[in-house]
Order: structure tokens, then sequence, then C-alpha cells
């Protein structure tokens, strides 16, 4: 049996609009119910694999859920289409930094900021690139301090043994002389 086109092309479009439908409804149920927003995500999934929204609400939920193995899987392939959406590569970056991989962070939220342009996705770009830079000024201090720990521990070590080797041999020497030694009572 063979469907014109027409039939064929709408059968196509309905499915497109019911898997937009159910990945707005993946962002809207998140927070209050995310058992719902994942049955809804697998049938988005289901009904359109390749559409950019299905996969954007994919890689957030997966973010939400703290899935960061799933949420680098899904960002990847969706990326890979060179989407100009700035929001995934925020995501992507926040994986990168709640990983603790700061340069693959700030590569991904500088990507995200000149997809921007302006507005609340550049804003909040900027503010992500912020965070990067104070982790790693945090991470440089901390260095410099365990740094600093290193120097005056190794100090005290080696004036506690010092001060052992003097002891030792005062010890040896006033228990090596004869006559000093007292009898007990």
């Amino acid at each position: 049996m063979r469907f014109p086109a027409s039939i064929l092309l709408s059968l196509l479009g309905g499915t497109q609009e019911e898997a937009a439908r159910l990945a707005a409804e993946v962002f809207a149920l998140e927070r209050s119910d995310p058992s719902r927003a994942l049955a809804a995500l697998d049938r988005a999934l289901a009904l359109a694999p390749s559409d950019p929204e299905v996969k954007k609400a994919a890689l957030y939920l997966r973010l939400r859920l703290r899935d960061l193995e799933g949420a680098e899987e899904v960002g990847r392939s969706f990326l890979a289409g060179r989407t100009p959406d700035p929001l995934p590569w925020i995501w992507l970056g926040n994986v990168a930094f709640w990983r603790r991989d700061l340069e693959a962070a700030d590569a991904r939220y500088r990507e995200a900021l000149q997809r921007a342009g302006e507005g609340p996705a550049a804003e909040d770009a900027r503010a992500k690139l912020a965070q990067v830079a104070e982790e790693r000024a945090y991470r440089d201090r901390a260095g410099a301090i365990a740094r600093r720990s290193l120097a005056l521990g190794a100090g005290a070590l080696l004036f506690l043994l010092g001060g052992c080797a003097a002891l030792l041999r005062f010890a040896r020497a006033g228990s090596s002389r004869p006559g000093r030694a007292r009898p007990p009572g």
C-alpha cells in the first residue's frame, strides 16, 4: 500500500509536533515530577531522536539529574549538529566545571558567549566564566598555601631531627662517663 507524499509528510509533521510538545513538557515537569519528565523525554526521543529541541531537553534533564556522563554524551551529539543555540554550550560547560575540568569549562562557556550575542544567555556565560576564574584563583591560593606549609613543615622537621640528634648525643655522652651513674635509692 502506498501513501501519497502529502499524507506521509503530515504524519511526520504530527510526530515532530508531538515530540516538540513532549520536549516542552520535560522542561515543565523536571522540578515537580522528574519521573514524568523522564517518561515524556523517552516518548519524545522515540518520536524524534534527532530533533534539536528533544536533544536539548535530554541534555537539560540529564544535567538536572546529575547524570554527567549521559549529559556529556547527549551534549556532544547535539553540538555535532552545529547548533547556534548557546544553552547547550553553557550546560556542557557546567558538566566540565562539576568534573573540575576548568579548561574545558572555560572553552565551552566562551563558545556559548560567542554564540549568545547579548541577553540572558550571554549574562549567564559571563557569570560562568567568572566562576571559572574564581575557582582558578582559589586553586592557585590553595596551592601556594600547600607549598608554604610543606616548606615550613620541612624546616620544622629538620629542626626537630637536629634537636633529637643533639639530645641523643647528650644522652649517650652522659651515660658513658665513668662515675656518673648513681645507685638506686
